[in-house]
């Protein structure tokens, strides 16, 4: 019973640090999308709405980046403020050993491991594609168009369009002079001081958001009519030129089956090294997670206890950063060829998880010191050769 009370206390202690991590990053990294995001989808008129599903269609990748982050901090912060405030002192002196206290921190690990290969193997691969396939809908629709400046142009049997300026690559029409005559004889004329060239992302119609202008309409079969208009979207009766395509012409946009199949039949244009890089390379940083929270639990208990230095903060963002450098370098030697993925990416993975383990059986058998004094005498060894501070 008191096993699960200081299991449970353990978790309730990691879990604050941990949603703040978690909260923060995935935020910070998705603000700074949206601010590129906003900039883009204003020129093309595109809705709000657009912009919250191209935002949701962003969140899995965001969030394979801020969950390791928000796993390992969450860990070290929580296991050092026990360490710090004496109670994990007192936890150890009881009999109860550190590999046995933090098992359920490893377990609970283990579960958001096999999460983030979920979200590695399927859910970024389809919001990738949604999110590819949205924006090109988008920001692709005035060049359907191709209009110059100043030119009458029919670009369509019964449409013809004119803008006297163009702006924004052919999506912002200034001087724009539109008629259409459907095939009953009705034709419909529109003029307007501005037109933004936007599409309907679930019809696929090309959509003209004019500001400041007028429509007339006139048939065989009814009388003429007049409107003006500070704002009017005109619907034109043509579709968008060129589709994103189907889903898996990048490598990127498969599922981990997928992905297994296509070592044998690579998509058009990639090679079997492009699809084994992305495959191995899903698999490691999904199972990476686990080895930072094993790394976290030696690295929190680094240092003092009472006002000593937090050394494995420091420590564990330098591992952390140079492990992930080391993957990405490993990743794109093997997506050229030059080295197999084995030796690219699964070597550092076995390394880092070898360190991860290592760290965490000495830190058990209380022999973390020897790390931490080895780090002490490394600052000390720098200080006296930087020599001492000159006096100004």
């Amino acid at each position: 019973m008191a096993r699960v009370t200081l299991s449970s206390y353990l978790l309730r202690t990691i879990s604050g640090p941990f949603l703040v991590t978690l909260f923060v990053a995935q935020l910070a990294l998705m603000l700074e999308r949206l601010l590129r995001l906003m900039e883009v989808l204003a020129n093309e008129g595109a809705e709000v709405g657009t912009v919250v599903k191209l935002m949701a269609y962003l969140f899995p990748h965001y969030l394979g980046l801020a969950l390791p982050a928000a796993v390992f901090l969450g860990v070290l912060l929580g296991v050092r403020s026990l360490w710090v405030g004496s109670e994990l002192s007192v936890i150890l002196a009881s009999g109860l050993g550190l590999g046995q206290f933090v098992r359920p921190v490893l377990w609970a690990a283990l579960v958001l491991t096999v999460f983030n290969l979920v979200n590695f193997g399927f859910l970024q691969p389809y919001s990738r594609y949604l999110y590819r396939s949205t924006l090109h809908d988008v920001t692709e629709a005035s060049v359907t168009l191709g209009l110059p400046e100043g030119v009458f142009v029919e670009v369509k049997d019964g449409l013809v369009l004119r803008a006297q300026k163009i702006r924004d690559g052919g999506r912002r029409l200034i001087g724009f002079f539109g008629q259409f005559r459907d095939s009953n004889g009705r034709e419909t004329t529109v003029t307007a001081a501005e037109a933004a060239v936007t599409t309907n992302p679930d019809t696929g119609a090309l959509v003209l958001r004019l500001v400041n202008g007028s429509l007339v309409q006139d048939g065989p079969r009814s009388l003429p009519g007049m409107a003006s208009f500070s704002q009017y979207d005109w619907v034109l009766p043509i579709t968008r030129g060129v589709r994103y395509g189907p889903r898996g012409r990048d490598e990127r946009e498969l599922d981990l089956p997928e992905l297994v199949r296509a070592l044998g039949a690579p998509p058009p244009g990639r090679t079997r090294a492009d699809v084994s890089a992305e495959l191995n390379g899903r698999l490691v940083q999904g199972l990476s997670l686990m080895f930072l929270a094993a790394l976290a639990v030696p690295l929190g208990v680094l240092g003092g206890s009472r006002g000593g230095r937090a050394l494995g903060l420091p420590l564990g963002i330098f591992l952390i950063i140079l492990y992930q450098k080391t993957l990405a370098f490993g990743e794109s030697f093997a997506a050229n060829g030059t080295v197999p993925a084995a030796l690219g990416l699964w070597l550092p993975f076995f390394l880092f998880a070898a360190l991860a383990l290592s760290l965490l059986a000495r830190a058990s058998e209380g022999r973390n010191t020897a790390v931490g004094g080895w780090i002490g005498r490394f600052a000390r060894m720098a200080r006296r050769r930087g020599g001492a501070p000159q006096r100004t």
